[in-house]
């Protein structure tokens, strides 16, 4: 500690002697860790709430028949890819360790509370009474799918509807009010439903505001009943049943669809969004290399234009070990500012992010666990180190006969 006094001295006074560099550099530092704290942040979230929002839609199994894709000029603007769904889900529910199948479709819908004023949101048809999705008021839906009929479409239509929050509020309406929904706005103009409880487990899934319906009635109002589409079959495994080889089974008697867990459709949806998570990562890259040019540019300013000072310390005698030592100072004390700075403006920035994903998606769901700002401060003191690494090689090399003799 003796030997570190007189060096952490020397280091503070020359940075604030030269404190618009230092300024610099501390900002650099505070900047790749805003960044990094921020994009763990959001990825963590992302991770937590994605794996959540699959656990919360129910099911064991994913049975689908690939990616779920836009399709611009037909009804509803999505193209679902399991036809005769409702069979499809009935035969699955008949395998042994199967106890229940439900057909899953989705569709872009018109919906309002008067005719012809409408807004466009997801629709999604779900068979099944809605046991398995939890209402925060009102209640689920009270009977199966009867409108199906074995295929006819002409059972009796419930005309009941489930929103979730956001799309509640995007409405005006509570539950026991009436909607209109329809595919087209002919059909909308046509066909009333009444809010039976709010539901933000499949909202929370997708990610967007949802009027969730009963699939036979999803597909009447949206012109769909000829090839009784769906985008996936979720199933629940029995208890005490083996899911992996229930997911065999299931792969082995429709080979022409794809049967994933819980775990593998999720990562089959990061796994579309290599994009994003690759420009994520490069931006990390990106602040973590900016962080690390302007701390050694600051601190090799710092020994270039003290070389002839620096030169004259070791022509009387002051050791470089004690030169290395002020180096490492200023390269730790500019660190551990950034490092400060880059902490303390990462939580206002994760709400200002979480003002902007609520405004967008109506979810507040970017949390910030306190590791991420351990990492943020061990990537500063890698910042600040690697900064001292590079000055340090620059107070080896000056020489008192090359810059005393000019």
């Amino acid at each position: 500690m003796r030997k570190l006094r007189p060096a952490i001295g020397i280091a503070l006074a020359q940075l604030r002697h030269r404190w618009v560099r230092a300024t610099l550099g501390i900002i650099g530092v505070a900047v790749a860790v805003l960044a990094t704290i921020l994009l763990l942040s959001l990825g963590f979230s992302v991770l937590d709430i994605g794996g959540a929002g699959f656990t919360r839609i129910g099911g064991d199994l994913w049975v689908t028949a690939g990616s779920v894709t836009f399709a611009p000029g037909t009804v509803g603007g999505i193209d679902a890819n399991i036809l005769g769904a409702h069979d499809v889900a009935a035969d699955i529910e008949r395998t042994d360790g199967v106890k229940d199948a439900r057909a899953l479709s989705f569709q872009s819908v018109y919906v309002g509370t008067e005719p012809g004023d409408y807004e466009t949101i997801v629709g999604a048809g779900i068979t099944g009474d809605g046991s398995a999705f939890q209402t925060t008021r009102g209640q689920t839906f009270q009977t199966t799918d009867t409108h199906y009929a074995n295929g006819s479409y002409n059972g009796q239509m419930t005309n009941e509807v489930l929103l979730d929050k956001r799309a509640a509020e995007q409405l005006g309406v509570e539950v026991g009010d009436t909607i209109h929904v329809g595919g087209t706005l002919a059909a909308a103009d046509n066909n009333e439903f009444t809010v039976v409880g709010i539901s933000n487990d499949v909202a929370r899934y997708l990610g967007t505001p949802t009027v969730m319906l009963h699939l036979s009635e999803l597909q009447e109002v949206s012109g769909t009943t000829g090839t009784d589409p769906a985008a996936t079959v979720l199933v629940t495994v029995e208890d005490g049943a083996d899911e992996t080889a229930v997911q065999t089974d299931l792969q082995d008697a429709y080979p022409e669809y794809e049967v994933r867990t819980n775990q593998e459709q999720f990562e089959s949806v990061l796994r579309s969004q290599s994009a994003l998570l690759a420009s994520a990562f490069t931006i990390v890259v990106l602040a973590i290399l900016g962080g690390i040019a302007l701390v050694s540019n600051v601190l090799g300013l710092f020994v270039y234009q003290q070389r002839e000072a620096l030169a004259a310390l070791r022509a009387v005698g002051v050791s470089t070990g004690l030169l290395l030592r002020v180096v490492v100072a200023q390269g730790l004390t500019i660190a551990t500012l950034g490092a400060a700075l880059g902490i303390a403006t990462a939580a206002p920035a994760v709400r200002g992010l979480n003002r902007v994903v609520v405004s967008v998606t109506g979810l507040e769901f970017i949390s910030m666990p306190s590791w991420t700002a351990a990492v943020g401060g061990g990537i500063a003191l890698a910042l600040g180190l690697v900064g001292a690494l590079v000055a340090g090689l620059l107070v080896a090399r000056v020489s008192p006969l090359e810059h005393l003799s000019r």
